[in-house]
């Protein structure tokens, strides 16, 4: 039997945290593709029942990839992603901000205060534009495309050749 689905996402931007643990919001990447120029995470880091804030580069030890739960096709591992964005925010609701608050509500409201400069970059919409690897979303990957297979089972022709399809 096929393995179980994954979860379902969290919600996009705010998190109920249980008893005793703060709660927490992130803003996420709105659409497009962006390169990260500058976070300005001050305004947020001022407001009152705030406990943190933090983006990418304000974490000292490297990030791990998040592994994958799709099929462990071979060259998907180019393709890994950090669990916040670093330097290009990739697709709608990558997290790029975290935010620990006493309440969900300061977060939400934190998350107004934070200024984001991206500056946009090309999307990659339909197949013909990845395959080409014009514009790249993993640039260590030197292409866009993460697997190519072909699955073929039997001779349809032979097949078709001796049943008579009505």
């Amino acid at each position: 039997p096929p393995p179980p689905p994954p979860p379902p996402p969290p919600p996009p931007f705010v998190f109920q945290a249980e008893d005793g643990i703060r709660d927490h919001a992130e803003s996420r990447g709105r659409g497009d593709v962006y390169k990260r120029q500058a976070i300005d995470l001050e305004k947020a880091r001022l407001m009152p029942g705030i406990v943190d804030v933090f983006s990418a580069q304000d974490i000292d030890i490297p990030l791990p990839d998040i592994p994958l739960r799709l099929a462990p096709f071979r060259g998907f591992e180019r393709f890994l992603q950090k669990p916040i964005a670093v330097d290009k925010v990739r697709y709608v609701g990558e997290p790029v901000v975290v935010i620990v608050a006493e309440s969900p509500y300061l977060a939400e409201d934190a998350i107004a205060k934070v200024k984001l400069d991206l500056d946009a970059l090309p999307a990659v919409t339909n197949v013909e534009d990845a395959a080409e690897g014009k514009y790249l979303l993993h640039e260590v990957a030197g292409e866009n495309i993460g697997a190519s297979y072909r699955v073929e089972r039997g001779n349809v022709e032979t097949a078709f050749d001796k049943e008579k399809i009505q």
